[in-house]
């Protein structure tokens, strides 16, 4: 959407509401920003009020600085290098999926290391737990010289006066933002080099110092100018009760609507509805890079957030006035008298006027020179003029006047200064690794745990400004990486692994994967806080090499696993070479090449079931031969007695004189009836089990001549038909 940056009367109205909020921002923090410089030189060693140095300088004496504040700082950020926060993402709704979440996770640890932000991070915090308040950021910019595709940066800002927020946000993290600067100051030939575009390459324009900073004889100052508008837009309700907004659909890929199952029509139909859209108001992030008479450039930034983060030390509410402190604000004084003490002592102790020499007026006369140095430097003799008291008698020669220094009350004193430091800093002794009572490594590691509980805040406020990146992060890349490309991520473990988004892939193993498409779900970010994956994966070496010595049987179950732990070259290999000795069923299912548990048990229930089948079959092959046999033999002798029946009816039929000739041929038909199925059964070869069975196989699978007992019919012997 084009704004008009000009009124009727040519005035820049973008540019005079820019400046105006840059007034404002600086008046609402120039408290804080004058008590940072002063922590900052209070920690680089400016401890002494500049009056009582310079007197102490003209009488030449000692003014020392013995700074303990740097040390209380570095517990406080190296705790925090060594606990670094890490953004992890997850879905949020039924449209997001874990890999997608895992992708984009990959997708930000790439980022956070291309860009350095762990630098930026550790910026950021130094800055808090010295000064109140760091500030780190994110950017959008191309891959490279010769690319078309952006990418999204942390951003570092070495200077925490460079950012001037909008003094209205309370939120920790400054998510409620309404706009902020973030400048610097060039010299002038710097700002025409760098902005070959600018007006102040006319030969017809003329510098003019402003009261405001912007301009001076020497410098300019250029700020980037966020603010966040609200934009117009249509919300669109869809069937499953979620909401797209209008600009949403118009930047999505056709797989991505075609995963909301979105078409050009059905949009057009919403839209048409009033019940399924509404007008809303979005909020959209403006980026003007300006100085003091001109804007040079405007850019969108594809977020509903500022993308600048602040990092809050201690922070004071005092009447309305937003107050931020490090350790360093406290823990002035109680470092001034440390110092004070400390220079004492050594003037006291080393520097203090030696014992002077007490005479009777006179003995010095003649001698004054060699008696004033006496002090300063070692000498072989002294000689004093020999004086007559008014007793006639001489006076003893000179003697020392000695007097004790307070020494032990000053070094009580500076004790008390340094407890006072370790107080206000909030630092135990067995935190800062000085020895006390304790002797037990609990009670020590309770002592340190103390120590870090107290300044536990500052670790606190750097992970919710971490997470509340990770959120714009992720609120950016549905727009940064819209197009079909190719990207790398990063794994917990720092493996890289390059992946397509916007369209199917195959992956190194030729395994077809599902479009990536960020514009699809909703994904939170939360944050975890612990020791980096090399430091773990050491401490998880030594655990399982003192476990193995208690419990050696680990080595043979998980002897590549300990293996591939350890930090040194070609671990990998061995590993793998390891894990081909062990038992199959210890291993885990994680690799690609290797049949899962789940798979192996269904392929071990199907190795019995085919066993019993092979066992039932067989069963049932020497049930059929059996019954075969029997078939056989029935039939045989169900014959037999049919011929021995027919017989002895043909031999009555003959002994009987009324023998008709149709009873004859009746009872010829009868034994022609037997003989052909005796030729069937083939009576005179020796019976084909074999075939048999694979015959009653055959009718079995056919169905055919089978009874409902399940067995082949069988003649019963009676005579056939005719008889």
């Amino acid at each position: 959407m084009a704004y008009k940056t000009k009124d009727e009367k040519g005035n820049d109205k973008i540019l005079e509401t820019a400046k105006k909020r840059f007034k404002v921002a600086s008046t609402a923090n120039e408290t804080n920003r004058k008590n940072h410089i002063d922590d900052m030189k209070f920690r680089a060693g400016e401890q002494w009020d500049p009056k009582i140095k310079q007197q102490r300088d003209i009488e030449e004496r000692p003014c020392l600085t013995i700074n303990k504040l740097p040390a209380s700082i570095h517990q406080i950020t190296n705790d925090q290098r060594q606990n670094r926060p890490a953004i992890n993402i997850s879905p949020s709704d039924d449209k997001a999926d874990k890999e997608t979440a895992d992708v984009l996770q990959g997708l930000v640890r790439n980022a956070e290391r291309n860009s350095n932000a762990d630098t930026a991070y550790d910026v950021a915090f130094d800055a808090a737990v010295s000064g109140g308040r760091g500030w780190f950021g994110l950017i959008s910019d191309y891959c490279d010289p010769y690319s078309f595709d952006q990418e999204l940066r942390f951003l570092m800002i070495r200077n925490p006066l460079s950012v001037l927020p909008d003094p209205s946000y309370t939120e920790p993290d400054g998510s409620d933002m309404n706009w902020a600067f973030r400048f610097e100051d060039m010299l002038i030939d710097d700002y025409k080099n760098r902005f070959p575009n600018s007006k102040a390459h006319d030969s017809q324009f003329v510098w003019r110092t402003d009261d405001e900073g912007w301009i001076t004889e020497e410098k300019a100052r250029v700020a980037d100018y966020y603010e966040k508008k609200l934009v117009s837009d249509k919300l669109i309700l869809l069937p499953d009760r979620s909401t797209i907004l209008k600009s949403e659909v118009d930047a999505l890929s056709e797989e991505g609507k075609d995963r909301l199952e979105l078409s050009d029509k059905l949009i057009q139909e919403y839209l048409s509805d009033p019940d399924k859209t509404r007008d809303t108001l979005v909020p959209k992030v403006f980026i003007y890079k300006m100085c003091g008479f001109e804007i040079l450039s405007e850019t969108t930034f594809p977020s509903q957030w500022i993308p600048l983060f602040p990092v809050h030390g201690e922070e004071l509410l005092l009447e309305n006035k937003r107050i931020f402190e490090g350790i360093i604000r406290q823990a002035k004084d109680a470092q001034r008298m440390y110092n004070y003490w400390k220079t004492c002592e050594t003037e006291t102790i080393a520097l203090a006027p030696k014992a002077p020499w007490v005479g009777v007026e006179g003995q010095f006369e003649g001698h004054e020179a060699a008696w004033d140095n006496a002090n300063r430097k070692p000498v072989s003799r002294l000689e004093y003029k020999d004086v007559t008291l008014n007793d006639n008698k001489s006076a003893p020669p000179p003697q020392r006047q000695y007097a004790e220094p307070p020494v032990a009350a000053i070094t009580n004193a500076t004790r008390g200064a340094a407890d006072d430091i370790k107080t206000t800093t909030e630092h135990s002794d067995a935190s800062m690794g000085i020895r006390s009572n304790e002797t037990s490594g609990k009670a020590i590691t309770a002592r340190i745990r103390q120590g870090q509980t107290g300044n536990f805040h500052f670790v606190d406020n750097l992970a919710r400004s971490i997470r509340h990146s990770g959120r714009v992060f992720v609120d950016a890349t549905p727009i940064i990486y819209s197009t079909e490309r190719w990207v790398t991520i990063l794994g917990e473990d720092d493996r890289e692994e390059i992946v397509k988004l916007n369209a199917r892939w195959e992956d190194k193993s030729g395994k077809s994967r599902e479009a990536i498409d960020f514009s699809v779900g909703k994904y939170d970010c939360v944050i975890s806080s612990g020791p980096s994956f090399a430091t773990r994966r050491q401490e998880t070496a030594e655990y399982m090499l003192d476990l193995s010595k208690s419990y050696p049987a680990l080595s043979q179950v998980a002897g590549d696993i300990m293996v591939g732990a350890l930090d040194f070259h070609m671990s990998d290999e061995i590993a793998k070479r390891l894990k081909k000795t062990i038992d199959p069923k210890f291993l885990e299912t994680d690799d690609e090449n290797q049949i899962p548990q789940a798979v192996l048990a269904q392929m071990e229930e199907m190795k019995q079931m085919i066993a019993q089948l092979e066992s039932s079959n067989a069963e049932a092959q020497d049930t059929i031969k059996t019954k075969t046999l029997e078939l056989e033999s029935n039939e045989r002798i169900a014959n037999s007695n049919n011929d021995t029946k027919i017989r002895i009816k043909d031999a009555e039929l003959k002994a009987k004189e009324d023998a008709t000739p149709d009873d004859l041929n009746s009872l010829a038909a009868g034994l022609s009836a037997v003989m052909d199925r005796l030729d069937l059964l083939r009576n005179d070869e020796p019976v084909d089990e074999d075939a048999i069975a694979e015959s009653l196989e055959a009718e079995i699978a056919s169905g055919n001549n089978i009874n409902n007992a399940g067995e082949m019919p069988v003649n019963d012997g009676e005579m056939p038909s005719g008889e």
